[in-house]
């Protein structure tokens, strides 16, 4: 039963939506993700319960949580008589518990190789579908979505964003290669290049050299050279911009080789310097105190930066940043050595747990100029690929992913 709803679970959250104006695309991800997070929670614990998390920091991250938003200054909103307190907090705080729970629930069902097998499979297929979609809206055949950003911005799967498809995408590349599915890699490779975010293609390309270093010593060496030689290209196009446009604005047929060189950092570098400062220093220049330990408060982001600074930077466009922002320095120490403790854990020790640390990596490196992990369906798809990996699942060592 777990493994059917699982499933399902990974079908619903990234194809599942309601054709009308009303419903909002990114908000309807999450909802699903959350649903099927509780059922696969409620799930596990009437069936064998949760087991005892070896992962502690996990647990000291969750504690950082609600200590950001007991120590987290106030709203002060007064409306009908009614005090809002903290909020911004509550909302994304219960979310957070409840991927919690998803990742205790995976982390403790009890699964043998066949079932997990069977669940990177489903990923990889999910993976694979939303390629071929990128690839029918790039021909100009999309039925169901209107582009809203240019042609960029129909390429964007049934997630709404060409920065957030084409990262999905490339996180399940390394599920698609351990198990020996190569047509389908090549294809969500094309697809990931298509939909032309370089945050994607860095962080897959990266992911790609953390699994055939898991893997294989000299398809590694290849990986590594042809990653050195990108970013060598990615480095020089960028700082001769000038240069660089000139070029490919007199030559329109290979346009396409700009976009996946070229970063555009739609002024995200100045407003990283802008939120590093805002970390360390008042909330206000009328204030006094300072959260640099445990920050203003889980879900703080979305409503304070953006009317202090007076633009339209409802995300940080940098996960660990925007978490910082929220937990302060204590809150991004346990985020960082969560994931530390699971890799070193697992760290070459398993071929299908390899595979596993390099699609992980993806999705992190991704975050740190997105906010991927704010997508409903990436959300579900890491949590879960996390208690895979701190599942102890009794397998020899060597594993073929035939």
């Amino acid at each position: 039963m777990f493994r059917v709803l699982a499933g399902a679970g990974f079908i619903l959250t990234a194809f599942f939506f309601i054709p009308l104006e009303m419903f909002d695309l990114r908000e309807m991800r999450m909802q699903t993700a959350i649903t099927c997070s509780i059922i696969l929670a409620l799930l596990v614990l009437y069936t064998s319960g949760f087991k005892r998390v070896r992962n502690k920091y996990v647990l000291f991250l969750m504690l950082s949580l609600l200590l950001s938003t007991l120590l987290s200054p106030e709203a002060n909103l007064d409306i009908e008589h009614c005090n809002l307190y903290k909020f911004w907090s509550w909302q994304p705080l219960l979310t957070m518990g409840v991927f919690f729970l998803l990742y205790c629930a995976v982390s403790s069902h009890p699964m043998n190789y066949k079932d997990v097998r069977c669940l990177l499979n489903v990923m990889v297929w999910c993976g694979f579908l939303m390629a071929i979609y990128v690839m029918i809206q790039m021909a100009g055949c999309d039925q169901f979505f209107k582009a809203t950003a240019g042609d960029n911005g129909a390429m964007a799967g049934f997630l709404g964003h060409p920065t957030h498809v084409a990262p999905f995408i490339g996180m399940l590349l390394p599920l698609a290669l351990y198990l020996k599915r190569y047509l389908k890699a090549f294809l969500m490779m094309i697809a990931v290049l298509i939909a032309r975010s370089s945050v994607a293609d860095i962080a897959v390309l990266c992911s790609l050299v953390v699994y055939f270093g898991l893997k294989n010593k000299h398809i590694f060496l290849y990986t590594f050279f042809f990653a050195l030689m990108y970013f060598s290209i990615f480095t020089v196009v960028n700082l001769n911009r000038q240069k660089t446009d000139a070029y490919f604005d007199s030559k329109p047929a290979i346009q396409w080789v700009k976009d996946i060189f070229l970063f555009e950092d739609h002024n995200r570098f100045n407003q990283w310097k802008q939120i590093a400062k805002d970390i360390v220093n008042p909330i206000s220049e009328k204030a006094e105190q300072k959260f640099p330990l445990t920050g203003r408060g889980v879900g703080s982001f979305r409503f304070i930066y953006h009317a202090q600074h007076e633009n339209n930077y409802k995300q940080a466009h940098n996960d660990p940043l925007e978490f910082t922002y929220q937990t302060g320095f204590i809150g991004l120490a346990f985020f960082i050595l969560s994931i530390w403790y699971s890799i070193k854990r697992w760290w070459g020790k398993n071929e299908y747990k390899d595979a596993i640390i390099a699609s992980l990596s993806c999705i992190f490196i991704a975050s740190c100029a997105s906010f991927v992990l704010q997508i409903g369906t990436i959300s579900f798809y890491t949590v879960f690929l996390a208690g895979l990996l701190d599942n102890d699942i009794k397998q020899p060592i060597h594993i073929n992913g035939g």
